[in-house]
C-alpha cells in the first residue's frame, strides 16, 4: 500500500522531481548541520549537494516532449526549453559546489564561515531560479525571484570580517529591495488592467485587444522590465556588480557569475516572445534594446580603466549581459540557440577565469589583492596555467576556435535575422574593444619583469588544475555545439 501511494505521488509530480530533490537536499543539509559533528560540514554537504543534483538532472529530459504540461491551477509550465535550461542552471551548481568542495581549509577559517550556511544557501538560490524559469504566473515569478535574491544578499556580505564584503551586501540589498519593490508595483499595474497574472491570461487578452493600448499596462510592463534587467546588471542598473564582485568570496562568485543571469534572461525571453506580444512589443524592443546598448560601451569602455582583476571581470559581465539581452531580441528560431550556447561558453570561461583567482590570490585581504598588476612574470613561473588563462580570456573575447566564438557567432546571427543591425554592429564593435583589456592581461602575464616586493603566489593547489580543465573545455565542447543545435531544433 505504501509503495502504490508513493508511485502514485511520483506519476503525480513527476514533472516537478528536480525541484522536489532540490528541497529534499535542503532538508538534507539541515540534518548534516544538527546531527554531524565535523569541521568538514561544508564539504560533506556540498558532496552530498553535488550527488543530489546529478540525480535530479537525470529527471529532467524526461519533460523534453514537444506538449507542455501546465500544473498548480496552469501556474507552473513544463517543457522542453525551460527543462534544458534547467539542466545548465543545475550543472553550473554543481560546479560551484565542487569550488566549496576544494576550498582551502584557511579561507573558511580567516572568514569564519559556518560548516553548513554557504552551500545551503546556494542550494536555496537554486530552488528558487528552477521556479522561476518554469513559472507562468507573475506571482509565483515574484516569489521564486525573491527565493533566489534573498540568499544572495547574505552570501555576498558573508565574509564577515571584511568591511568591503559587509558594505557590498548592503549596498546589494538596499537596491535589490527597491528593484523587488518596483518589480512588485509593476504586477500589480498589469493585475488592475488585465483581471490577472497568469502569463496566457495576459497574451491572450493582449492579442485579442487588437490596437488598444493602455498607459497603465505599458508602465506596469516597463516597471516588470526594470526589476528583471537589474538582476541582469546591465547598464545603466550596474552600480552594484562591481562592488560585489570584489568583496564576494570567489567561491561565492562562481555561482553569481552566470546562474541567476541565465534564469532571469530566460524568463526575459518568455515574457518578450510569449507574453507581452501585440501592440506593446515594440515597446518593450526599444526598451530591451536601449539596456543592451548601454551595456555594450559601458561594460568595454570601464573595463579598460580597471586595475583590479574581479572589478575588470564585473564590467566584463556588463558587456556580456547585453549580449544575453541581445538574444532576446533576435528571431525566435535562433534565439533560443543563442541562449544555450553562448551561456555554456559563457559558464565555462567564466569559471575559469575564478578558479585562477581562487588559485593566485590569497582572499583574506580585500584592500590589496586582485590587482592585475601582481599577474606580472607569470608565464615564467607558471608558462602552462598561463597558456590556460590566456585561451580563457579569448574565449570570453569570441575569439576563435574557443567555444566563446560560437557563442556569440550564434546571438549576432539571431539579431542579424531579426534586423536589428546598428544593435549588431555595437556588440561587434564593443567586442574588438574588449580585446584592449583581455590583451592587457596577457601582457601583463608574459612580458611585464615580476618586482619582488609584489604579491607572491601561494602554493600550488587543485584550483590551477581547475583552470587548466576549463580552459581545455573552452576548445574541446566546439565539437558538441552541432550536437545541441541540432538536437534543439
Amino acid at each position: 500500500m505504501f509503495f502504490e501511494n508513493l508511485l502514485e505521488i511520483y506519476q503525480k509530480y513527476k514533472s516537478i522531481s528536480a525541484e522536489l530533490v532540490v528541497i529534499f537536499l535542503i532538508f538534507i543539509n539541515f540534518i548534516i548541520f544538527f546531527f554531524y559533528k565535523s569541521e568538514n560540514k561544508a564539504r560533506i554537504i556540498s558532496v552530498v549537494s553535488i550527488l543530489g543534483l546529478c540525480f535530479a538532472i537525470s529527471f529532467l529530459p524526461n519533460n523534453f516532449s514537444d506538449d507542455g504540461i501546465l500544473i498548480f491551477n496552469q501556474m507552473y509550465l513544463i517543457n522542453k526549453n525551460n527543462s534544458i535550461i534547467k539542466i545548465i542552471v543545475i550543472f553550473g551548481v554543481v560546479l560551484a559546489h565542487l569550488t566549496i568542495v576544494l576550498m582551502p581549509k584557511k579561507d573558511n577559517g580567516v572568514h569564519k564561515f559556518s560548516n553548513f550556511e554557504l552551500p545551503t544557501l546556494i542550494n536555496f538560490s537554486l530552488l528558487g531560479i528552477l521556479i522561476a524559469i518554469s513559472s507562468n504566473s507573475f506571482l509565483v515569478l515574484y516569489l521564486s525571484l525573491e527565493l533566489q535574491s534573498l540568499p544572495g544578499y547574505i552570501l555576498t556580505a558573508i565574509k564577515r570580517d571584511s568591511s568591503y564584503s559587509l558594505e557590498a551586501g548592503v549596498k546589494y540589498f538596499v537596491l535589490g529591495v527597491l528593484s523587488s519593490a518596483v518589480f512588485l508595483y509593476g504586477i500589480s499595474l498589469i493585475y488592475m488592467v488585465f483581471g490577472s497574472v497568469n502569463y496566457e491570461v495576459i497574451a491572450d487578452i493582449l492579442m485579442n485587444r487588437g490596437n488598444e493600448l493602455s498607459m497603465t499596462a505599458l508602465v506596469g510592463i516597463i516597471f516588470i522590465m526594470f526589476g528583471l534587467i537589474f538582476k541582469l546588471a546591465s547598464a545603466p542598473l550596474h552600480s552594484w556588480i562591481a562592488d560585489v564582485y570584489q568583496a564576494v568570496h570567489s567561491t561565492v562568485l562562481t555561482f553569481f557569475s552566470i546562474v541567476p543571469k541565465l534564469g532571469v534572461t530566460y524568463v526575459i525571453y518568455v515574457l518578450y516572445h510569449f507574453v507581452f506580444v501585440g501592440k506593446y512589443f515594440s515597446y518593450i524592443t526599444t526598451l530591451i534594446g536601449f539596456f543592451a546598448f548601454c551595456s555594450f560601451f559601458v561594460g568595454a569602455i570601464g573595463a579598460i580603466r580597471q586595475t583590479n582583476f574581479k572589478r575588470l571581470l564585473a564590467y566584463s559581465a556588463i558587456a556580456n549581459s547585453g549580449f544575453l539581452l541581445l538574444n532576446i531580441l533576435g528571431d525566435l528560431s535562433y534565439s533560443f540557440i543563442g541562449l544555450v550556447v553562448y551561456s555554456f561558453s559563457y559558464m565555462i570561461a567564466s569559471y575559469g577565469l575564478i578558479s585562477f583567482v581562487m588559485y593566485y590570490w590569497n582572499e583574506t585581504n580585500d584592500e590589496n589583492n586582485y590587482l592585475i598588476s601582481d599577474l606580472s612574470g607569470l608565464a615564467k613561473t607558471r608558462p602552462f596555467l598561463s597558456i590556460s588563462v590566456a585561451g580563457l580570456l579569448f574565449s570570453i573575447a569570441g575569439i576563435p576556435p574557443f567555444i566563446g566564438f560560437f557563442g556569440k557567432l550564434y546571438i549576432l546571427l539571431s539579431s542579424i535575422s531579426a534586423l536589428h543591425l546598428t544593435l549588431a554592429f555595437c556588440a561587434l564593435m564593443t567586442s574588438v574593444i574588449s580585446l584592449v583589456y583581455y590583451l592587457g592581461i596577457i601582457k601583463v602575464m608574459y612580458f611585464t619583469e615580476r618586482n619582488q616586493s609584489q604579491l607572491q603566489e601561494i602554493n600550488l593547489c587543485r584550483y590551477s588544475n581547475l583552470t587548466v580543465v576549463y580552459a581545455i573545455l573552452s576548445i574541446l565542447t566546439i565539437f558538441f555545439v552541432n550536437y545541441f543545435v541540432n538536437f534543439m531544433i
